[in-house]
């Protein structure tokens, strides 16, 4: 079928200013649960520097911080993480995301705390089907919700001309990255009630 980056109809937001940012932190003030992602300059936690973050409060409600973009308007990352801490670092509040303990390291190494329940979709989709070859969060998204997401080398490319994530603009990242925590977060419920139903959550 077609690709189809998000749901018909929604629109993730990107926060490029104080405006913006302000109105962030108004939902994210009201969460029950987070989801999260980020954009970086590397697959090895340890080498990636931060380039954009995802989050996403409730299905369809996700925004995009860029931070690092070679071009257009963003914050600065300390007043974007001086912003956002209270909401990442309040332990009553579960956190969600995919391979999260990639995820997880970025946002420490750059100064972001994360408290609360971390749970990982990866290893919840995991425990459910152990050998399974798909437990990337594109074929789970294809699978649970029939979802057919954009893949990252259609932003990035391939090959010699592969470019990274600071060289995409920040419009197209954020449709890509907001539906990364869009999709993590329904999943994550799907998921979770699987795994009570099969009495598997305790493994989990």
């Amino acid at each position: 079928g077609l690709t189809t980056n998000t749901p018909a109809g929604i629109e993730y937001k990107a926060i490029q200013s104080e405006a913006d940012l302000a109105q962030l932190v108004e939902a994210l003030a009201g969460a029950e649960l987070l989801s999260f992602d980020v954009e970086s300059t590397s697959t090895d936690a340890m080498q990636a520097n931060l380039v954009g973050l995802g989050v996403c409060w409730a299905e369809g409600e996700a925004a995009y911080i860029p931070v690092a973009h070679e071009q257009g308007e963003q914050l600065p990352w300390e007043m974007v993480r001086d912003a956002i801490q209270p909401y990442f670092a309040n332990a009553n509040v579960p956190k969600v995301a995919h391979n999260g303990k990639y995820d997880l390291t970025v946002c420490l190494r750059h100064g972001l705390q994360i408290e609360g329940p971390i749970h990982d979709t990866m290893v919840m989709a995991w425990v459910l089907d152990p050998g399974s070859h798909s437990l990337g969060l594109k074929a789970q998204a294809a699978t649970l919700l029939d979802w057919h997401m954009t893949e990252i080398t259609e932003l990035i490319g391939t090959g010699r001309k592969q470019i990274t994530m600071e060289a995409v603009p920040i419009e197209p990242a954020c449709a890509y990255c907001g539906a990364d925590v869009d999709a993590t977060i329904r999943i994550y419920k799907l998921l979770k009630e699987k795994l009570h139903e099969l009495g598997l959550w305790d493994l989990y």
